[in-house]
């Protein structure tokens, strides 16, 4: 079992590509599962702290429990 994350990044054009990309090759694989960290960080802005780098860093506590409860719900719905 293996749990493929979307993206959240600065930049829109990266973010968006590599979630087309995410979004397209999680079926073909059968012990794959998408979780939706995107639309879950897109919710929570305040979570990122964002650089010029592409980046949106888990930086506050609020943001790495988030994404650790995330992963812990789509494990335990498995």
């Amino acid at each position: 079992r293996v749990l493929v994350l979307t993206v959240k990044q600065s930049n829109t054009v990266n973010e968006t590509q590599a979630n087309l990309v995410i979004h397209r090759n999680v079926p073909l694989y059968p012990n794959a599962e998408l979780v939706d960290w995107y639309t879950l960080a897109k919710k929570n802005p305040s979570w990122l702290a964002v650089d010029e780098n592409y980046g949106a860093h888990l930086w506050t506590s609020a943001a790495r429990k988030g994404y650790v409860d995330l992963i812990a719900t789509s494990i335990a719905a498995g």
